[in-house]
């Protein structure tokens, strides 16, 4: 994501506050971060992990854990965290993909998906 910094809030360049989670970072840039999302699939902060110097793809791996009739997926990505993601692709259940998203409107939209076969 990019944008400022200011009072614990990211302004990204399409004028969205999003509260951040635990970071102390400073000023304009482009963020690595990992978002929270509600459960209506809405961004309601973030954690900052570093300033990158160049916008680069977002992308995850995760299991897709439920599948709601609001064109929006669950997808576990960690034991300990689950992101809402809007989709117009179909998905199966208890699989694992990689997703390539973007921020868009508060929320976050699929733009790729590849299905990962775990052996």
């Amino acid at each position: 994501m990019s944008g400022q910094i200011e009072d614990g809030y990211l302004i990204t360049d399409s004028s969205e506050k999003i509260k951040i989670r635990g970071s102390k970072s400073q000023g304009t840039g482009i963020w690595k971060c990992v978002p929270i999302t509600s459960s209506t699939g809405v961004v309601v902060s973030i954690q900052i992990k570093e300033k990158l110097e160049e916008m680069n793809p977002s992308i995850c791996v995760g299991r897709v854990t439920q599948i709601t009739r609001r064109n929006t997926i669950l997808v576990k990505v960690s034991p300990s965290r689950k992101i809402y993601f809007h989709t117009s692709s179909q998905f199966t259940l208890n699989e694992v993909y990689q997703l390539e998203f973007e921020f868009r409107d508060l929320q976050l939209h699929i733009l790729n998906a590849a299905l990962l076969r775990c052996s």
